[in-house]
């Protein structure tokens, strides 16, 4: 048995770590007592301890990827479900970010429905989008925005863009498109105009020829 010299309680030798420099082989104070006389040393000294952590992973890089990896192996249920609930707010923050944006700034709701329209339309004919939705309509958001408005109806202004007010529409429509190279072609903003949603509606995927 040997006695604490921190909480002076009588112990089992198993109750202290080993210490050779010692006459009885074995440290002064209990485990217990030396955790936390420890503890108290690294909360009071956070700097020292980074700086020695920081030090011994610089020092032994191969022992810190392996026990990174042993971590990740022994938690990998814990980590796939953080993850997913990381992604699922960020994409639920994402989300309403862009919705707010899309309200506030008519370029950017302009831009994300043209590249939407773009990518389904992609996906239709079986291609990926191999080039930027600006390099395909040929301009920039900033002048496709006044050539559109160019061509505004009476009543039609970007607060009334929406699904029930007035959509961007392909003259020539682009599921006409039968290679992608079509397809980009018809994306230039010379095949846009702003057109009503009813007559939008009304048009559907029919050739200007047709409507005549």
């Amino acid at each position: 048995m040997k006695i604490c010299s921190k909480c002076k309680q009588s112990k089992e030798f198993t109750e202290f770590y080993k210490d050779k420099s010692k006459k009885d082989g074995h440290g002064h104070q209990c485990k217990i007592c030396n955790l936390e006389i420890n503890k108290i040393w690294k909360d009071t000294h956070p700097k020292y301890n980074a700086q020695k952590s920081k030090m011994w992973r610089l020092g032994n890089p191969e022992r810190k990827k392996e026990g990174n990896r042993s971590w990740r192996l022994a938690n990998i249920e814990s980590i796939s479900q953080k993850h997913k609930l990381w992604s699922k707010n960020n994409r639920v923050k994402r989300n309403e970010r862009n919705k707010k944006r899309r309200r506030e700034d008519p370029l950017f709701n302009l831009r994300e429905r043209l590249s939407i329209r773009l990518y389904h339309a992609l996906q239709i004919i079986g291609v990926s989008k191999s080039k930027k939705t600006l390099e395909l309509l040929g301009c920039t958001v900033e002048f496709l925005k006044q050539y559109l408005e160019s061509q505004f109806q009476p009543g039609m202004s970007w607060n009334n863009h929406s699904l029930s007010g007035w959509h961007v529409d392909h003259i020539i429509p682009l599921a006409s498109a039968k290679t992608q190279e079509e397809l980009e072609k018809l994306c230039h903003y010379t095949n846009l105009q702003p057109l009503w949603a009813i007559d939008n509606i009304r048009k559907s995927d029919t050739m200007p020829q047709d409507n005549l």
